[in-house]
């Protein structure tokens, strides 16, 4: 899959693949983010930036999946 974001007029975008893939355990999902910010100096730091709050996202995306997950199958064990 894909994803973007951005704001209109904006000075920068924030675009990226997603790829789902079988492991030995089960499945593992890798993210390729890319943060463009277009203003002179300072547009490397934001895109660091941006890109070091994304990977927090993800990390508390993946807790947030996992304990659905594991309530899920703790549901059905009832």
């Amino acid at each position: 899959g894909k994803f973007s974001a951005s704001i209109p007029a904006g000075p920068g975008s924030l675009t990226g693949t997603i790829r789902l893939f079988p492991t030995e355990t089960g499945a593992t999902m890798r993210f390729s983010p890319t943060a463009k910010v277009f203003i002179p100096m300072v547009g490397p730091r934001l895109e660091q930036l941006m890109l070091v709050n994304l990977v927090d996202l993800f990390r508390a995306e993946q807790e947030e999946t996992l304990r659905y997950l594991d309530n899920q199958t703790a549901d059905k064990s009832v």
